[in-house]
């Protein structure tokens, strides 16, 4: 059972899911992109995204048709209304006041519901990890430990925390990293004292402690 239908199997005929987040617009269709819309339903479900991805969605996407995203109202809205869906499920966690405000003013035609059924739903969903998702987790693992074992190669007396910080994200992009999963932490000295120290000119001395946190990235999966 895919992603859309496990998602969808408990709605009835004239409700629909309004995925607007990022990290959740991703792990449902598997494509990444600062922008878009992701209309889900028993009645037609749709990715909405702009002219910057939409050449790129059409090739990665295939679990629902691709649509071309230009004026929410328009496009979005106009999507909802012409299959029947008079109930929208919003991401509650994930919404602000001011996008809550304007899901409102454009969809005027429809009750938007935001008691966390879709928040649950997906959590549910995502709690139980694939083959292909443990995968992406132990690459991004696996990553992480060789970025270890390279810069303790680095690190000696002289040599400035910005450096270490900056070496080990080097290597974690040379090995594969699609980013780093947080801001990386490589402090020494009186430094480590902060746990979430940020990387300054200071120099490593002799005897000094290093403080090292850091996260790769792959698929959307993040190592710690």
């Amino acid at each position: 059972m895919d992603k859309i239908t496990k998602l969808t199997e408990k709605l009835k005929n004239h409700e629909a899911l309004l995925i607007t987040s990022e990290e959740n617009r991703k792990y449902i269709t598997s494509f990444s992109s600062s922008a878009g819309f992701l209309v889900l339903g028993k009645n037609g479900s749709a990715f909405f995204t702009d002219s910057r991805y939409i050449e790129a969605a059409e090739k990665e996407i295939n679990i629902c048709p691709v649509k071309l995203f230009t004026d929410f109202k328009d496009d979005v809205a106009e999507y909802i209304f012409q299959h029947g869906y008079s109930k929208v499920h919003i991401e509650a966690e994930k919404t602000s006041v001011a996008r809550l405000n304007f899901l409102t003013k454009n969809l005027k035609l429809t009750k938007i519901c935001s008691d966390g059924t879709l928040d649950r739903s997906i959590e549910k969903l995502r709690e139980v990890k694939s083959e292909e998702e443990i995968s992406k987790i132990q690459k991004a693992q696996l990553i992480a430990e060789k970025a270890f074992d390279e810069i303790l190669k680095f690190i000696k007396p002289g040599v400035r925390e910005i450096e270490i910080a900056a070496k080990l994200e080097n290597i974690m992009r040379t090995e594969g990293s699609q980013g780093f999963a947080f801001d990386t932490i490589a402090i020494s000295g009186k430094n480590t004292s902060k746990p979430h120290g940020v990387p300054t000119d200071n120099k490593v001395n002799i005897g000094d402690f290093v403080t090292m946190d850091f996260g790769t990235v792959v698929g959307g999966y993040h190592s710690d």
